[in-house]
């Protein structure tokens, strides 16, 4: 998942035309991106915009994640608060029936925050680790 960081902002000070244009950049940006790594994006909600990347291991989740940061990055698109930047949450989970969609959402969705409270403008990646206790299910963080 990709969030931009500080968006409100970016809309109610330059306008949400203004805002509408840094999301399609952005998404311009997505889409090369998961073009060139044969991947899926849509935009998720408002600002939020959401990558699958199947069948990759924890470390490619973590190199994807940076480069595709260091992208919009190199962009540089101007903000009320200098260039925009994004928060990026990946969630790695093995296939299987202890793990579910929801359950890669609410961890991607968690990755997000994660990024959002350690500064923004970064990426967190979370493995999904299902317990053995059928009931319930830990995750465990690797950033």
């Amino acid at each position: 998942m990709v969030d931009v960081d500080h968006f409100k902002i970016y809309n109610d000070v330059p306008g949400h035309q203004t805002g509408d244009e840094c999301l399609r950049t952005i998404r311009k940006v997505l889409g090369s991106f998961a073009e060139e790594y044969g991947l899926t994006v849509t935009r998720y909600g408002g600002e939020e915009f959401f990558l699958l990347l199947p069948d990759i291991s924890f470390r490619e989740a973590q190199k994807l994640s940076d480069e595709l940061l260091l992208r919009i990055r190199r962009k540089a698109i101007p903000g009320p608060l200098g260039i925009v930047t994004v928060s990026i949450g990946t969630a790695v989970c093995r296939s299987g029936p202890d793990n579910t969609l929801s359950d890669l959402f609410r961890c991607a969705d968690e990755a997000i925050y994660r990024a959002k409270a350690g500064g923004r403008d970064r990426a967190v990646v979370i493995e999904v680790t299902p317990e053995t206790d059928e009931n319930k299910s830990s995750y465990s963080a690797s950033v």
